[in-house]
């Protein structure tokens, strides 16, 4: 597992289409043939570029449209989010969080035993909760509260900052 992690470190950030698809060819056909993991591509996953769509706006359930209207760092605003009590840590929540408070690295949702994680401007993954690059760090479990709260609360959010 932590070979795994510390390869996943290594991937190249998908700015670009090329390497947006080589996110998916390193993961699906050299890590698996090379560490033999359990990392799927997500049916969730639309599979465009480019995106605005984050982990952190994938696993919170905001829309794309909102997206571009409040582009920003979101570890601040899950820090807010978490500051203002609609975040809740609870160690069976469906929100898994990566990092540490008060600015987490990734953000996921968990389905059974396993996240479903946007990875960057990437794709979206299907993984044991484990199998993530190290650098995110260890885990953390909260609620998920309604997407109507969430994007309330952007809307608040993105209200009082200055967005450059």
């Amino acid at each position: 597992m932590n070979k795994l992690r510390k390869k996943l470190d290594q991937l190249p950030v998908p700015e670009t289409k090329d390497k947006f698809d080589l996110q998916k060819n390193l993961i699906e056909e050299k890590l698996r043939k090379e560490l033999n993991h359990s990392i799927k591509h997500s049916k969730y996953c639309k599979c465009k570029f480019p995106t605005f769509e984050m982990c952190f706006s994938f696993a919170l359930g905001i829309p794309e449209s909102i997206i571009k209207k409040n582009i920003f760092n979101y570890k601040p605003f899950i820090k807010f989010l978490i500051d203002e009590k609609v975040l809740i840590p609870n160690k069976s929540g469906k929100l898994i969080f990566y990092g540490k408070y008060p600015l987490f690295e990734h953000a996921g949702i968990k389905k059974g035993k396993r996240v479903i994680s946007k990875w960057g401007l990437g794709h979206i993954w299907e993984h044991d909760i484990n199998d993530v690059p190290k650098k995110y760090g260890n885990y953390a479990f909260y609620d998920l509260p309604s997407k109507n709260l969430i994007i309330k609360k952007l809307k608040e959010y993105s209200s009082n900052i200055k967005i450059k």
